[in-house]
């Protein structure tokens, strides 16, 4: 790893590669993917919320997370795919948010995506719709697991880290032979019931008033236990190659695999 990260370092000034370039002997020498009956891929990780991409732009990577209503078929996919589901918000435009709703178990408006409602965990009701109904119908079409979003508004609203660790316990013991990676919730992956963390904007951070991205000073890889997989998302303008070939660079040397991509994850990166 220190040998690529320095030939990189001192080629660049004088003999720039590109991004593609870059990105491509990136993971090669760092990550070496492969499932069960399937071919190697080139890349580790795909975030993306849109609905456009046809299923050949994914064969390249070797997770990728996707909006199951917008992809409601990837049986066919070779990726390892994972359903995304909110579990500490519910969109206004999801089908259970009707329901959720006249359960009564929605409270306060997001103000940074103001279409989210924050959820509570009382009466187990919100575990049950989502263990019973939302996963179920998530792994129907096809995904061999579930990202689990939002789990910091969960801890937000809570106060209470054990309620939140019961929660994803409870979706575990209902479904313990699926991937279940879990976005962000720093403070409690040692002790989560989840395969894999995401580790979104610990490199970069994002202004949701100013739109503006920047790069986090100084820092040093996060610990978590061995078994657990460490994924990386930072955001970034797809117009400037140099700070994406920065923000990898990083990624890469703390052992993280890693996406650069815009905020909204309706586009391919720009490395592609």
């Amino acid at each position: 790893m220190k040998s690529l990260l320095f030939f990189f370092r001192t080629s660049l000034p004088g003999h720039p590669i590109s991004l593609k370039v870059f990105y491509l002997c990136l993971c090669s020498c760092l990550f070496s993917y492969s499932l069960p009956g399937s071919e190697a891929f080139r890349f580790p990780y795909l975030v993306y919320y849109g609905k456009d991409l046809k299923q050949d732009r994914f064969r390249e990577f070797h997770t990728i997370v996707l909006d199951p209503d917008h992809y409601p078929d990837v049986s066919g996919f070779p990726s390892r795919t994972l359903g995304y589901i909110s579990v500490g918000e519910v969109e206004n435009f999801r089908e259970h948010f009707k329901q959720a709703n006249e359960l009564g178990i929605l409270g306060e408006i997001n103000p940074n995506w103001p279409e989210s409602r924050f959820v509570s965990l009382k009466d187990d009701a919100w575990q049950k719709m989502v263990t019973e109904a939302l996963i179920p119908k998530i792994l129907s079409k096809g995904y061999q697991g579930i990202f689990l979003d939002t789990v910091d508004s969960l801890l937000f609203t809570h106060k209470d880290q054990q309620k939140v660790l019961n929660f994803l316990k409870a979706i575990r013991d209902s479904f313990p032979r699926i991937h279940i990676q879990m976005n962000r919730g720093l403070e409690i992956a040692e002790r989560a019931a989840v395969n894999s963390i995401l580790l979104e904007t610990t490199i970069t951070s994002h202004d949701f008033k100013t739109g503006h991205n920047s790069l986090l000073s100084g820092g040093s890889p996060l610990k978590f236990p061995d078994h657990l997989e460490i994924f990386s998302l930072d955001y970034w303008d797809p117009s400037d190659p140099g700070a994406h070939r920065t923000i990898y660079e990083i990624a890469a040397s703390r052992g993280y695999k890693p996406l650069v991509s815009d905020i909204q994850l309706h586009s391919m990166p720009r490395v592609l």
